[in-house]
C-alpha cells in the first residue's frame, strides 16, 4: 500500500493532460481541476476520528463506538467491557512515560544527523528531477505538449509497477540507487540529443526523458517508504514532514 498510494500522482498527471487538451484557457483549467476537490470536504462527516487519538485524549466512549462499528464490519466479537479500568490505568501510565520526539532529535547524534541530511538531500533531488521533467514537457522538442505530458504521466504507472514488483526482493536502498542512477544518466544524455541530434531523431530525446521520469518516479516511490522505515517511531512524523519540505524546495527550484 505504501507503493500503491503513488499511483494517484500518475492519475492526476494523465487527467490534467486530457482536461488541458479540451480547455486551453489556463484560468478555466485551474477551476476545472481545483473545484471538484471540494467534494473531499464531505470526509469531515464520513470518515471517523482515529480511535487511538480519541483514547489519548481520554475520550474512550467515542473511541469505543468507532471500534465496535469496525468490529461489526469485520464480524469480530468484542467483550462487553472493552476498556477495563486497570488496563486503562496501565495504558495511561505507559503513555505518560513514553519518550516524546521533536524535529531537533533528528540531529542529536552523528549517525542520526548524517542519515537525516542524506535523506533530506535525496528528497530535494528526487523532487527537482520529478517536477523538472513533468513541468518542462514542452521543451522535449518532439510531439505536442499535451502528448508529451500524457506520456510523462503514463510512464509513472510503469515505474510504480516495477517498484512494487522488486522493492521487497532487492531492498529499498538498492532500488532507490538504481532509480536515481538510471534517471540521472538518462536526463544527462538528453543534453546531447537536444543539442546535436537531427530533427528526425528527436524521438530519442522524448524516450530518454521518459526513462528519466521512470527513474524519478521510482525514486519518489521508494524514498517515501525508505524514510518512514529508517527513523524511530517517536520522530517519524517530524522526519517525514521535514523531508517533504525539502522536496518542496527542490520542486520550487524547477521554476
Amino acid at each position: 500500500m505504501g507503493v500503491m498510494i503513488q499511483v494517484f500522482f500518475g492519475v492526476g498527471t494523465t487527467t490534467l493532460s486530457v482536461v488541458a487538451y479540451f480547455i486551453s484557457d489556463w484560468y478555466t483549467l485551474e477551476l476545472a481541476m481545483a473545484v471538484p476537490v471540494a467534494i473531499f470536504l464531505i470526509y469531515w462527516w464520513v470518515i471517523p476520528e482515529s480511535p487511538r487519538w480519541l483514547m489519548n485524549k481520554f475520550r474512550d466512549e467515542e473511541a469505543e463506538v468507532i471500534i465496535r462499528r469496525a468490529a461489526d464490519v469485520n464480524r469480530v466479537k468484542l467483550p462487553d467491557n472493552l476498556f477495563e479500568q486497570q488496563e486503562k490505568t496501565e495504558a495511561e501510565t505507559h503513555d505518560n512515560d513514553k519518550p516524546k520526539g521533536n524535529f531537533f532529535h533528528l540531529f542529536t547524534t552523528p549517525i542520526m544527523c548524517l542519515r537525516t541530511l542524506i535523506i533530506f538531500f535525496n528528497w530535494f533531488v528526487v523532487s527537482m528531477v520529478y517536477y523538472g521533467l513533468s513541468l518542462n514537457s514542452d521543451n522535449l522538442g518532439a510531439g505536442s505538449l499535451h502528448l508529451n505530458f500524457l506520456l510523462a504521466g503514463l510512464v509513472e504507472f510503469l515505474a510504480i509497477g516495477l517498484a512494487m514488483s522488486v522493492i521487497d526482493k532487492i531492498g529499498r536502498k538498492i532500488l532507490h540507487c538504481l532509480c536515481m542512477i538510471i534517471g540521472g544518466v538518462s536526463c544527462i544524455v538528453t543534453i546531447f540529443t537536444i543539442l546535436y541530434a537531427e530533427a528526425s531523431l528527436q524521438w530519442v530525446t522524448v524516450m530518454l526523458a521518459m526513462i528519466g521520469k521512470v527513474g524519478a518516479t521510482g525514486s519518489f516511490t521508494v524514498i517515501y517508504i525508505f524514510s518512514s522505515e529508517l527513523f524511530p517511531t517517536i520522530i517519524r512524523h517530524s522526519a517525514t514532514g521535514a523531508s517533504s519540505s525539502c522536496a518542496r524546495i527542490g520542486g520550487m527550484g524547477v521554476n
